[in-house]
């Protein structure tokens, strides 16, 4: 019995591979559905890549709100904490009128509790808004009798100073002063 084609005999030689010869038409038709694919490839991993990146933006921004929202939530503990009766800051005041600006003081119980409310009322004279830290000297809730400034503070200060140009940096501009030394000392900014 003769073999056909390239066939070979499987019956006696189970080792050598066989090829079968496809039609020229079926060879050029499997090779355009790989380009094909390939092209499709490329777009789809294109596209993972820009689906991938996106992912990591949305993610870095979801980070950032749960950081601002445990912020927030330990701001609302910390108020929550103090038992406060929400009494709004007043035992001075910042005013401005007719081209002139001045500061009234209405009550202080110490020599450090009067630095924090001019403190307070300067910090208003430089543009600064009040804030939801307790412990900040622009809360605008008595929470402290000592000149400390917190983290939102300096952010506030920074913030004020950086609208003008023609501003000095913090260290050079703003002093405290210290009872310990009785002098004035450069305010402690990073």
């Amino acid at each position: 019995m003769e073999n056909a084609g390239n066939l070979g005999n499987a019956a006696t030689d189970k080792t050598k591979p066989r090829f079968y010869q496809a039609p020229e038409g079926e060879v050029q038709r499997l090779m355009g559905a790989r380009r094909s694919l390939r092209e499709r490839h490329g777009l789809l991993e294109k596209k993972r890549l820009e689906l991938n990146h996106a992912s990591d933006d949305i993610n870095e921004l979801v980070n950032k709100y749960n950081a601002l929202l445990l912020r927030a939530n330990a701001d609302a503990t910390a108020l929550n904490n103090t038992g406060s009766t929400g009494v709004q800051f007043e035992e001075g005041r910042y005013a401005r009128a007719g081209g002139e600006e001045w500061i009234d003081i209405f009550q202080f119980g110490s020599e450090e509790s009067l630095r924090v409310i001019l403190s307070h009322e300067l910090g208003h004279a430089l543009g600064m808004k009040h804030n939801a830290n307790p412990a900040s000297i622009m809360s605008a809730l008595i929470h402290t009798d000592h000149l400390v400034l917190t983290a939102e503070d300096e952010e506030g200060l920074k913030l004020v100073c950086a609208l003008s140009e023609n501003v000095l940096p913090l260290r050079r501009n703003f002093f405290l002063y210290s009872a310990s030394t009785r002098k004035l000392d450069p305010l402690p900014v990073e």
